[in-house]
């Protein structure tokens, strides 16, 4: 599903934006969930859940910004880059 998704949005679709809030996109666990478990097919480390929401967190108040699709959701891969530099530090 991830990579469908990849393919039919190219990178000039992609926004740095701070869409969640004007389109009503919100964190939940359903979203933690698919950024560990698309981690694990592409055979990285699981995230700790603390560093995704705090990513998430940031994202949806506007302090980071992350690719985002057209609905407003965040990349996955980058939510979890950014969790994985949150982890190290």
């Amino acid at each position: 599903m991830y990579s469908t998704i990849q393919k039919r949005y190219s990178k000039k679709d992609v926004a740095f934006t701070k869409r969640s809030k004007s389109m009503g996109w919100k964190p939940s666990q359903d979203y933690i969930h698919l950024v560990n478990e698309l981690a694990q097919t592409r055979g990285e480390l699981v995230v700790e859940e603390k560093y995704i929401w705090k990513v998430l967190n940031k994202f949806k108040d506007g302090k980071l910004h992350v690719k985002c699709y057209p609905m407003g959701a965040p990349s996955p891969k980058e939510v979890y880059n950014h969790a994985v530099e949150l982890m190290k530090k």
